[in-house]
């Protein structure tokens, strides 16, 4: 049963957004890394979302790029999670009025990466490399002169920083979410080395002539019976069989009485796959227990009313519920936030209807991200990170973990 919600999750985007996503792809030629290296014809892709807007002297005003992290993709925003609170009708960035670029880094999804054929001898990039091929990108194949703000998380996150101080003026602002500008060291450190060791030492990465993306890493953790297993983000790389597979793998070493700890920026995933969780932030302990218990915090059915209809849908709903379980999400647009279980939405529905208030919109559910970056602020955490994990369950499945700092 938790699976198959797991690929419900993976695989649904908001229909509005998916329409308006444009998909496409610019060859930039004779890249020049920074090592020396030339790549004939670099692939870089994209998503975009709106229409640009230029001034009388033709500069862009209202485009704005949001990067991913390591591992991910520019499509990753569209997640319910991501897109629903930015992109919509009267958020944030609504694409109504915003341009939104959604790149793919070099290396990633449908950009050019060395598993495309080049394996090992792909040329050798960093950040300064990602982030000059994310302003050809925006310059000569979209046109694009101006950004409003640039903003990334982790990995994306360290680019807005590179972008700061490499193209000066070229962004109004930089939102860098979930990274410190500061070099990778530590734990974070230690823990990207020993995955590319283990890889380079995998029989069949094959010098880095690999046929198929490695497969022995937790097979090799597993030769000597460890007690504990501490995973970062297992799920990169997979498709969808793979990270079914993964899940099944993790949950049966579990119920061996193995501690597993997990370490993902995919909180969807860790939705469906970890029974306890807890959460750090700052360096103390701000919630644990049971997934479905943290989860019920988290339950809210949003209703949208008619905005000169607010008031006296609060005060239809204000008796029924205490007053910090009814806020206003959105006045201009009538959205409602009751903070009760989503199976209590047709109750709402019902006292609003009877006192003559229409209804035109409904949304209910629980989500862990939302309530990640309620506990802690929605703020990025600075030195090792924030890490979430607590051990084996007694059920035998697994703990879950987030990292901030890339």
């Amino acid at each position: 049963m938790k699976i198959s919600r797991a690929l419900a999750l993976l695989a649904f985007c908001p229909m509005p957004l998916c329409a308006q996503g444009t998909q496409g792809d610019y060859i930039a030629r004779d890249f020049k890394f920074a090592s020396g290296e030339v790549l004939p014809a670099l692939r870089l892709h994209y998503t975009t979302l709106g229409t640009p807007r230029r001034d009388a002297a033709g500069v862009v005003r209202n485009a704005v790029m949001i990067l991913h992290g390591t591992g991910g993709t520019g499509r990753a925003f569209l997640s319910p999670t991501y897109a629903g609170e930015l992109f919509g009708p009267g958020k944030l960035l609504d694409t109504a009025r915003f341009y939104v670029v959604l790149p793919d880094g070099i290396g990633h999804g449908g950009s050019s990466k060395p598993s495309d054929g080049l394996h090992a001898r792909f040329p050798q990039y960093t950040y300064d490399d990602m982030v000059r091929a994310q302003q050809i990108l925006l310059t000569q194949g979209l046109g694009v002169n101006h950004l409003r703000i640039v903003m990334g998380t982790s990995m994306g996150c360290m680019h807005a920083w590179v972008w700061g101080y490499t193209y000066p003026g070229f962004a109004d602002g930089l939102v860098p979410l979930a990274c410190a500008p500061a070099p990778i060291v530590g734990r974070n450190r230690m823990m990207r080395r020993m995955i590319m060791d283990d890889i380079r030492n995998d029989p069949a990465y094959m010098s880095g002539e690999y046929k198929e993306q490695p497969r022995l890493g937790i097979a090799a953790a597993l030769l000597n019976d460890p007690k504990l297993l501490l995973l970062d983000e297992p799920a990169n790389g997979l498709d969808p069989a793979g990270i079914v597979a993964m899940r099944d793998t993790l949950r049966a070493l579990a119920s061996q009485g193995k501690t597993v700890l997990i370490s993902s920026h995919l909180l969807a995933e860790i939705q469906v796959m970890a029974d306890t969780v807890g959460i750090i932030a700052s360096g103390k302990l701000v919630r644990e227990g049971p997934l479905k218990e943290l989860l019920s915090m988290q339950a809210v059915v949003k209703v949208r009313v008619q905005p000169n209809q607010v008031d006296a849908a609060v005060a239809t709903l204000a008796p029924l519920f205490a007053a910090e379980r009814l806020t206003e999400t959105d006045r201009e647009e009538g959205w409602l936030t009751v903070h009760i279980a989503p199976d209590r939405a047709q109750e709402v529905s019902q006292q609003l209807a009877g006192a003559g208030i229409y209804v035109s919109g409904m949304e209910s559910g629980t989500d862990l991200e939302m309530l990640f970056l309620g506990l802690t602020g929605g703020q990025a955490i600075t030195g090792e990170g924030t890490f979430i994990g607590l051990g084996a369950t007694a059920n035998g499945s697994a703990t879950a973990g987030k990292e901030t700092a890339e």
